[in-house]
């Protein structure tokens, strides 16, 4: 379970804020930072990847929060009211034979993983503060700061996976490549289901030109969440530098249409409406830069 007060804060938002403004306020940043990538400043563009990142794993991480909140919700025993007397009391029924023993059928095993993400969710909650110092110094790119605060973050929650992964984005920033790698492989074994987590590994690899690794990274993000729009994007990033134009141009739509896609489709349950649409005239211009991006 993700630092809500982290994730919270990453959206720009209240603490407790409902899910249709967690949505709206997504979609807002969706747009801002999508301007940045259009623009032609290389260190806007490369900030602008780092927020989408973080706003989406935080966009995930409260919408995965809600609904766990609803399904405990449903899951709530009924508690029977009090009776006023207690019954009065009955002879003891006379004694009846033993009845024929029949073999039990095992009890299956309650799975661990829920008394897991409550630890790791009451350790995420002790180590609050330090990943609310650690963000900020991640948004000054005080790499060294940032790694230092989040080392003490993983010693009051060693078994957090965000802790973990947010820790290997210091390390992969301040080009401890292993360090970083290792972290990353250690939030997956905490949480086999963190796209986020795999995506990072595939950017490190990027970084170190292994390029058979790092498709595989994005493609295991990508089979946990086929909407990752991201993990779509930087996957055709690795294939453009492949020489295989065609897989890239393909991930490249698929990350347009998804971040679309986004934009247009409310959660299930909220209004009916659209909220932080990008104009089709956008829509084009990013698939126009995906096509100038490859002929360079």
């Amino acid at each position: 379970m993700e630092n809500l007060d982290r994730y919270y804060l990453i959206l720009e938002l209240r603490y407790g804020a409902s899910l249709e403004e967690i949505e709206g306020k997504y979609q807002d940043l969706l747009e801002r930072y999508r301007r940045d990538l259009q623009g032609n400043n290389p260190r806007l563009q490369r900030r602008a990847e780092e927020r989408l990142k973080e706003v989406t794993e935080a966009y995930e991480g409260l919408k995965l929060y809600h609904a766990s909140r609803a399904a405990q919700a449903s899951r709530a025993p009924q508690v029977a009211p009090s009776r006023a007397e207690p019954a009065p009391m009955s002879p003891p029924p006379p004694p009846v034979p033993a009845p024929v023993s029949r073999p039990v059928p095992p009890r299956p095993e309650v799975p661990a993983s829920a008394d897991q993400s409550s630890r790791q969710l009451a350790d995420e909650e002790e180590a609050r503060p330090f990943l609310q110092e650690a963000e900020q110094h991640l948004q000054r790119e005080e790499w060294v700061q940032a790694i230092s605060v989040l080392r003490r973050a993983v010693e009051v929650a060693p078994e957090s996976a965000v802790v973990r992964s947010k820790l290997g984005v210091a390390l992969a920033h301040s080009g401890k490549h292993a360090e970083a790698l290792e972290e990353f492989s250690r939030a997956v074994a905490l949480n086999r289901r963190y796209a986020a987590a795999y995506s990072n590994m595939g950017n490190v690899y990027l970084e170190q030109g292994k390029l058979d690794q790092a498709v595989e990274a994005y493609q295991k993000a990508i089979d946990l969440d086929p909407d990752y729009w991201i993990a779509h994007q930087n996957l055709g990033v690795v294939y453009k530098r492949m020489g295989r134009l065609d897989l890239a141009v393909g991930q490249f739509k698929k990350a347009t249409r998804l971040s679309l896609k986004r934009a247009t489709t409310p959660e299930e349950g909220a209004p009916r409406r659209r909220l932080g649409c990008l104009p089709g005239a956008a829509a084009s211009m990013l698939v126009l830069i995906a096509a100038a991006y490859l002929l360079r």
